[in-house]
Formats: structure tokens, C-alpha cells, sequence
């Protein structure tokens, strides 16, 4: 009998932070839809979790990524006198980032276009 309210509870929390989520990335400059309020964005495509996500056939890098992440691509480190780390090539989720910010990928290069 407890066991209800707690699943209950679950699935609004769930759907409240993914309600958040959509509505958060609509406001910002990731919203790349047609309904974009900054500098870049589609002149066709009106879905805007498309240019990161996609329900079938994602990559294995990231949950239903829906982008190429750059193979073979080294980036220049970040290094001065005070630095004190040492940093390497970028991996994991800095990667999923640099799939769209590191400036050698098309924005709308990605692996499922809506409808297909």
C-alpha cells in the first residue's frame, strides 16, 4: 500500500524535472528550432530537442544522443605559468559539448532528421 504513493511521487517528480527541462532549453541559445530567440537557429525544423536527442537509433556516447561526436579531433590545452593541472584531450560529457561548441561540426549535422 505505500509502495503507490511512492511510485506516484516518482513519476510527478520525473515529469516535473522533464517539464523543466524543455522549458529551460526553449529560453536559452540550445533551443536551435524555428522558435529560437537567438542568432542561430533552423529555418525548417520546429522540434528543438531534435539537434541533441532522438527516441530511436542514438549514438552509444551519451542517452539518445542524436550527434557525431568528432573523431580524431585534438584540441589546443589551455596552459600558463599558474596553472596547476594538467590538463588533457577532453572525454566523456566535455566531448557530447564539443559535438556542437568546438566549431567544426555543422549545427545540423545530425545522426536522425525528424520524420526519418
Amino acid at each position: 500500500m505505500k509502495m503507490v504513493p511512492r511510485i506516484l511521487f516518482a513519476l510527478l517528480a520525473l515529469w516535473a524535472t522533464l517539464a523543466w527541462g524543455v522549458q529551460d532549453i526553449a529560453n536559452t541559445p540550445h533551443n536551435l528550432s524555428t522558435s529560437g530567440q537567438f542568432g542561430f537557429k533552423s529555418l525548417t525544423v520546429s522540434e528543438t530537442c531534435v539537434f541533441c536527442h532522438t527516441p530511436h537509433s542514438a549514438l552509444p556516447d551519451a542517452p539518445l544522443w542524436n550527434r557525431n561526436l568528432p573523431s580524431g579531433q585534438t584540441y589546443n590545452i589551455y596552459g600558463s605559468s599558474t596553472l596547476q593541472a594538467a590538463p588533457g584531450q577532453p572525454t566523456g560529457k566535455a566531448r557530447l559539448c564539443l559535438s556542437c561548441h568546438d566549431g567544426t561540426v555543422a549545427l545540423g549535422a545530425i545522426v536522425n532528421m525528424p520524420g526519418s
